[in-house]
């Protein structure tokens, strides 16, 4: 077993608002929109005001394990009980499916690398897309 195949769960990734604040501040704004339809400036740019909602989105879905369906499913009445009682919602939907089905996942792997995405994270990637039903 190779040092990356080694047993890491999402639960060992840890996501700061300071590490969303560099990724976002890393981005290229010459590149055009991804599949999600946000420019890479436009994220830049808004790096303060949506660092901590997006560090909650990604804690809250690694940290509670549960499906897509059922996180989107809890999401969603967590927002419809903010607007009933008055609040505003903003969303940012990211639909990261093109990414892993339409690239080699060696080359998304070499890619992550690139933008300094390391250590159990990667390895939880690379778990995953290797079929790993332990992740």
């Amino acid at each position: 077993m190779n040092e990356r195949q080694e047993s890491v769960t999402l639960r060992d990734v840890i996501i700061t608002p300071y590490l969303v604040e560099k990724k976002l501040n890393k981005l290229n704004v010459s590149k055009s929109a991804g599949p999600d339809g946000f420019h890479p400036r436009l994220l830049k740019e808004m790096h303060s005001p949506i660092k901590v909602p997006l560090q909650i989105i990604f804690n809250k879905s690694i940290m509670e394990e549960r499906s897509c369906m059922t996180q989107l499913l809890v999401t969603v009445e967590r927002w419809t009980e903010l607007l009933d009682g008055g609040d505003s919602v903003d969303v940012i939907y990211l639909d990261f499916r093109k990414a892993v089905d339409t690239v080699p996942h060696r080359r998304l792997i070499k890619t992550l690398e690139a933008y300094d995405i390391k250590s159990g994270l990667l390895t939880w990637i690379e778990n995953f897309l290797s079929g790993d039903s332990s992740v």
